[in-house]
């Protein structure tokens, strides 16, 4: 997400939590450092469901929140479900009425 390379600093985060049924997969999980860790975790970015491209909460700019990267570029992509989840979640994308 950003030119930060500190292995030691990066954090697990859950794409869909624990309390929301969210499982210990790996394909339900993040390597962040911890400042983007706690902006996922409050919706203030995401990844589109079908290109992983970085989305952001309206009021929201890379600069300010320290991103760099245009979209998710992990070598194992994390499970469609959990990014729809958390993008639908926080309203960052448009939900389909039933």
């Amino acid at each position: 997400m950003c030119s930060v390379n500190r292995v030691d600093l990066v954090v697990a985060a859950h794409i869909c939590p624990k309390h929301a049924k969210g499982s210990d997969d790996w394909r339900n999980g993040l390597v962040l450092y911890g400042t983007h860790h706690a902006a996922f975790d409050l919706g203030l970015f995401g990844f589109d469901p079908e290109s992983l491209s970085v989305i952001l909460k309206d009021g929201c700019d890379a600069v300010g929140l320290g991103i760099t990267a245009q979209r998710f570029s992990g070598a194992v992509r994390p499970h469609p479900d959990a990014i729809a989840y958390h993008a639908k979640r926080w309203r960052l994308i448009a939900v389909t009425p039933p």
